[in-house]
């Protein structure tokens, strides 16, 4: 039977087998990407907490992190004058990846698609010393999940 995802598909009987050669495995190969088109990415959530306190922090020192990045920041979107996500290009225009705020607060980093493990290596080492010294800035260390 093969696979219709506009119209719900029969209904299958208890008693039916699936065969691993069905339509249904068929159907996820064909949707995917020729290997040429492979690439990584990665995410990482971060926790930030006040150096003298280990104390959350606030709402307005989010938006001084997000900031921190101003110069790379091509894209915002804005939330009840937050800033909820930001797109990041380095000085010659390719792209870096975004920060978005989360629902519990923290900052989670997209970076942009690669593809190796050590353009990843780079990008991300990068994304960490300045987050690292806008947190010395401004005392605040952080936490990835």
């Amino acid at each position: 039977m093969p696979f219709n995802q506009f119209m719900p598909s029969e209904h299958f009987a208890s008693t039916d087998v699936i065969d691993r050669a069905s339509d249904f495995t068929h159907f996820f190969a064909d949707a995917g990407k020729a290997e040429s088109e492979w690439s990584l990415g990665v995410e990482v959530e971060l926790f930030g907490f006040t150096r003298e306190t280990l104390e959350r922090i606030t709402p307005a020192q989010v938006q001084t992190v997000i900031e921190g990045f101003g110069s790379q920041i091509v894209n915002r979107a804005e939330e009840n004058e937050y800033v909820t996500e930001a797109t990041l290009e380095s000085a010659d225009g390719s792209e870096i990846g975004r920060l978005t705020l989360e629902p519990g607060g923290q900052i989670e980093f997209s970076g942009a698609h690669r593809l190796s493990l050590q353009e990843i290596e780079r990008e991300l080492k990068h994304f960490l010393d300045q987050l690292s010294a806008i947190g010395e800035a401004h005392g605040i260390i952080f936490i990835a999940s």
